[in-house]
């Protein structure tokens, strides 16, 4: 029960950090009012993120946190990819005139929220593996250890 509350928690913590990263595509709001917003989602994401842990007991906390991060960067850039592809459509702009879409288009603040924290996430899932391989290696070591005592 305790790993579906924990991962009950990193889902709401991924949509927080998915909308951290939608903030940053947000052309129409003043620089302090972005950043406000980005922070105010960032600081939620991350309490839940910590909910999710304690629950969990902080047991591979690299691993969950970097997945967490990783994949709400993921759905992201999809969901960027997908509208920029509508967007661009002659179909599209038929319906929907210029001024609708306007608000959207900050690629640049967008583009690195999503490189930032995709790289984020990605160094944390690897400093998880490159842990557990060395554990795995020491607990090799040791079984070889205890095996040669036992022959003596």
């Amino acid at each position: 029960m305790r790993k579906v509350f924990s991962i009950f928690f990193y889902v709401i913590s991924g949509s927080f950090f998915y909308g951290e990263c939608i903030a940053a595509f947000v052309r129409k709001l003043p620089v302090l009012g972005k950043l406000a917003i980005m922070g105010g989602l960032c600081i939620t994401a991350i309490i839940a993120l910590i909910i999710g842990l304690a629950i969990a007991r902080f047991e591979k906390w690299k691993r969950d946190v970097g997945i967490v991060i990783t994949s709400a960067v993921g759905f992201t850039a999809f969901a960027i990819l997908t509208m920029v592809c509508l967007i661009i459509t002659p179909e599209f702009k038929e319906f929907f005139p210029d001024e609708k879409f306007d608000f959207f288009g900050d690629f640049i603040s967008g583009i690195g929220c999503i490189v930032i924290l995709g790289s984020i996430g990605i160094l944390l899932i690897r400093r998880s593996k490159l842990n557990a391989e060395r554990i795995c290696r020491k607990s090799i070591n040791m079984l070889k250890v205890s095996d040669s005592m036992r022959i003596l």
